[in-house]
C-alpha cells in the first residue's frame, strides 16, 4: 500500500508539494476515514445516551466564517486575471510564455488549495448534525456530496490542476456563499424563521449551478476540447448529472409534494 502511495505521489504537481494537505495522500485518506467512521458509526453511537450539545454560537460563528471565506474565493477568482481569463474564454486561452505559465500554475495551485481546504471545513456540517442529534439530516445525498467533493478535489488539485474543474469551483463558491448565509440566519433561532421564506429558492439555486456546469463544459469541450483532460471532464459531467438528479428529486419531494398536500 505504501509503495502504491509513494508511486502515486511521485507524479504530483510541484506547486502543491510543499503545502499543507498535499504533501502525501495519507492526509486526505486519514481525514475521510475519520469523517466517515464518526458520522456513520462512532458519533451516533457515542451520542445515543447523551443530550444534544448546544452549539448555537459555534454554528453561528462557523456559518459566518464560511460566508466570508466563500465570498473571498469568488472575489479572488474574478480578480486573478489568468484564472478569470481561462473561465470566461471557456478554456480557449492563447499560448502563454514560460513566465505567464508559471504564474498561472501558481494561481491555480493557490485556488485549488483554498477550495479543497474549504471542502474539508464543509465536513463540519455533518459533525454538527451528529453532535446536536439531528441524525436524520445525515442523508445519502449529504454524505455523498461532502465526501466525494473532498476526495475528488484533492486528487485533481494534486495531479491535474487546470481549467477542467474551474467552473465547478466558481459556481460552487457562489452557491455556498448564499447557502451559508441562509444557515446563519436559520441558526439565529425561531424568531428569524420569517426571513427564511426563500428556502426552496436556495435549492433551485443549487440545481441551477449543476445546469450551468453541464452547459459550460459542453460548450468548452466543443470549442477547446484539446485543452481538457477527457477523464476528468467525463467524471465531472457524470457526477454533476448525478447531483442534478439527486437535488431535483429532493426539491420535488420536499416542496412540490408539500404544496400539493397543503392545497
Amino acid at each position: 500500500m505504501l509503495e502504491f502511495l509513494q508511486k502515486l505521489n511521485s507524479g504530483a504537481r510541484p506547486e502543491l508539494d510543499s503545502l499543507f494537505l498535499f504533501s502525501t495522500p495519507l492526509i486526505p485518506i486519514a481525514i475521510m476515514a475519520t469523517y466517515m467512521s464518526f458520522v456513520l458509526h462512532y458519533g451516533p453511537k457515542w451520542m445515543q445516551n447523551r443530550q444534544p450539545f448546544n452549539l448555537k454560537y459555534v454554528i453561528l460563528a462557523y456559518n459566518l466564517m464560511q460566508v466570508c471565506y466563500n465570498a473571498w474565493m469568488v472575489q479572488e477568482s474574478v480578480r486573478t486575471i489568468y484564472v478569470w481569463d481561462m473561465l470566461k474564454s471557456f478554456g480557449c486561452t492563447p499560448a502563454l510564455d514560460e513566465v505567464d505559465t508559471s504564474l498561472l500554475m501558481a494561481e491555480l495551485a493557490r485556488g485549488f488549495w483554498h477550495y479543497t481546504f474549504n471542502k474539508i471545513l464543509d465536513l463540519l456540517d455533518t459533525v454538527f448534525f451528529v453532535l446536536t442529534k439531528k441524525q436524520s439530516h445525515v442523508t445519502f445525498l449529504h454524505v455523498h456530496h461532502h465526501s466525494l467533493m473532498v476526495s475528488f478535489l484533492w486528487f485533481i488539485a494534486k495531479y491535474y490542476p487546470g481549467i477542467d474543474g474551474g467552473i465547478v469551483g466558481f459556481c460552487n463558491t457562489i452557491v455556498h456563499t448564499v447557502m451559508y448565509f441562509y444557515y446563519f440566519i436559520a441558526a439565529l433561532g425561531p424568531a428569524y424563521r420569517k426571513y427564511l421564506w426563500w428556502k426552496s429558492y436556495l435549492t433551485l439555486l443549487q440545481i441551477t449551478q449543476f445546469v450551468i456546469i453541464i452547459l459550460y463544459i459542453l460548450v468548452a469541450v466543443c470549442m477547446c476540447g484539446k485543452n481538457f483532460n477527457l477523464y476528468i471532464i467525463t467524471f465531472i459531467m457524470a457526477e454533476t448529472m448525478f447531483n442534478l438528479y439527486l437535488f431535483t428529486s429532493f426539491y420535488f419531494k420536499s416542496y412540490k409534494n408539500t404544496n400539493k398536500k397543503t392545497q
